[in-house]
């Protein structure tokens, strides 16, 4: 289907704007689960294994008692992706814990958006150490889930964002325009994600 969605989009986006802002939101806000592959293999069997209360996934290396360090992923991930932290942080004496985000690796859910991803950072954060983290450390769309984690709720002292998206209404209006909607179906799909997302999208047309 999404193959084909382009294909679809265009002609639909020009009928029948407003539902085709919303399938194109159905499929933005859907990660796509990807098998945990070989290369994580190693990480992933050293881990102790469990779930938070929100039945989050959770990956965790080293003493309990030590300072946190939490590893976020991006999307379609999972927090075995970006394990290969956790033995010299270890090392370091630090407690690493990599989690799967709502939607992703072995976390419930189907759809997410950066709000709710930011949330579910700020909620986990709170259960694995009240007191706060001492650094995040978190790739592409996790990346700019965490900032907005730590404008908000987030305890932690240090953000480490690895290839993180410094513009996130340019991610939006790339999205729209692969799938080639309209400037109609485009504008509406764009106060479809501010809604949902309750952050401000600006939609501006390039020239």
């Amino acid at each position: 289907m999404k193959k084909y969605l382009p294909v679809l989009m265009k002609p639909l986006s020009k009928l029948a704007p407003g539902l085709a802002a919303r399938i194109a939101f159905r499929h933005f806000a859907t990660p796509v689960r990807i098998p945990r592959p070989e290369s994580e293999k190693l990480w992933y069997e050293k881990s102790r294994k469990y779930f938070l209360k929100s039945g989050i996934a959770a990956f965790e290396w080293g003493n309990e008692n030590d300072p946190l360090v939490m590893l976020i992923h991006g999307w379609n991930g999972r927090g075995t992706q970006i394990a290969s932290f956790a033995f010299p942080l270890v090392e370091k004496g630090f407690r690493v814990v990599a989690l799967d985000g709502p939607g992703h690796g072995d976390s419930p859910g189907k759809m997410t958006n950066p709000s709710h991803f930011a949330q579910f950072i700020e909620d986990s954060q709170y259960e694995l150490s009240a007191t706060g983290a001492h650094a995040v450390i978190a790739h592409s769309f996790g990346g700019g889930c965490s900032v907005l984690a730590a404008s908000r709720t987030l305890k932690v002292k240090k953000l480490v964002l690895i290839a993180s998206p410094a513009y996130y209404d340019r991610v939006v209006q790339f999205f729209a325009r692969s799938l080639k909607m309209s400037s109609t179906a485009e504008e509406k799909f764009t106060n479809i994600v501010s809604k949902e997302t309750m952050l401000s999208i600006s939609c501006r047309q390039q020239q």
